[in-house]
């Protein structure tokens, strides 16, 4: 669905508004799109005309571009959309498509494809250089940090409409998990030996951020701040055991400190609450309840309300996501999670990303 302006078209992929070249896509065209914090390798010819812009972005070692919230004609446009016939491994695999399926079938086993990995691409993480040890990859035995951006779900409002969601503010941070297995735990024997120390065998309790299992000392800001917050003496005192405990670590040195910490104060906020032995998440209200009752941050719960009775349309969602939030900074957006945290999503705010998370404004 395209919307012109005086030298842009906005076209609507899924639930996203993105700029394109007039006349080059027609609706209902199959396209490869690429959304906001997607790393485009500069080794990929075919993105040549984005990472020769004067924008290189590095991503473990690998120079690329970064693509960001934009404004065009001042309308906000989020990500980058391809003719599928730029990339020869995605026509490769839609003509193996078209000769084993129908045309319908063929579509659909395409849109399924994440060709994500063959064309190089990979999601840029906030830079965050944290010196500490670590013993290696987090724990298998709880689901890493993350949920999915509401414009990525096909059909969000028709499917989850009806459903009423715990809505809480999305804070801009970094993921830390705080987790207790005790000893008679199937999952203990998960726990990996590290040689060279003085006791040879891991603690059964661990602090680790998106995807580091830190070893405890004083050049973690991780275990600095669980050691402040006391959050692994209050698992194992009010017997909250064979947890994981996930939330968002935030402060003066996170980042860009957006929420505009006093120098030296960092916070731990919970959003949710992993049952190691059951597998399972707890209800948002028994998270909140567990927070309550050992003294510990729940991210700010805003509202708990269905989906159709916050907002009408993605477009409205996504205007809703604005406001205003801890240290009554601008927020960076919003969570949306079930009652059985079984499935969660979340909104970011244009006017934050215009401000944190804006490429270079240009014209075509």
């Amino acid at each position: 669905m395209p919307s012109r302006t005086r030298n842009t078209e906005f076209a609507v992929v899924d639930g996203w508004r993105v700029a394109v070249r007039k006349k080059e896509f027609n609706v209902g065209d199959l396209v490869v799109y690429c959304e906001i914090d997607s790393f485009l390798p500069q080794a990929n010819p075919a993105f040549w005309e984005y990472c020769y812009s004067g924008n290189l972005y590095e991503l473990d070692g690998e120079l690329g571009y970064a693509v960001k919230t934009k404004v065009f004609d001042y309308h906000i446009s989020q990500g980058l959309v391809f003719p599928l016939n730029t990339f020869s491994v995605v026509v490769n695999v839609k003509q193996k498509l078209e000769k084993e399926y129908p045309p319908t079938e063929a579509v659909k086993r395409l849109m399924e494809v994440d060709f994500a990995p063959m064309l190089g691409v990979r999601k840029c993480e906030d830079e965050f250089h944290h010196p500490a040890a670590s013993y290696g990859h987090s724990p298998m035995f709880f689901p890493q940090p993350g949920c999915e951006r509401a414009q990525n779900i096909v059909n969000l409002f028709e499917l989850y409409g009806k459903t009423e969601f715990q809505i809480t503010e999305k804070i801009d941070a970094v993921p830390m998990t705080v987790y207790y297995v005790d000893e008679d735990s199937e999952w203990h024997a998960e726990l990996k030996r590290v040689a060279g120390q003085e006791h040879p065998n891991r603690p059964n309790f661990g602090v680790c951020g998106r995807t580091e299992d830190y070893i405890e000392d004083n050049n973690s800001i991780f275990w600095r701040v669980a050691r402040e917050e006391r959050i692994i003496e209050k698992l194992v005192r009010h017997q909250r055991r064979n947890v994981a405990v996930q939330g968002e670590l935030c402060g003066s040195s996170i980042i860009r400190n957006s929420m505009g910490f006093d120098e030296g104060t960092h916070r731990f906020y919970v959003f949710r609450i992993f049952d190691i032995g059951k597998q399972k998440w707890y209800p948002v209200g028994q998270c909140r309840n567990v927070c309550i009752g050992n003294g510990l941050m729940h991210a700010p719960i805003l509202d708990r309300l269905l989906l159709e009775h916050f907002a009408r349309d993605m477009e409205d969602l996504i205007v809703r996501a604005e406001g205003r939030g801890v240290n009554g900074r601008r927020r960076e957006g919003i969570v949306f999670t079930t009652k059985d945290n079984s499935f969660s999503f979340k909104v970011i705010a244009n006017n934050w990303l215009l401000k944190w998370g804006q490429e270079k404004v240009y014209q075509w």
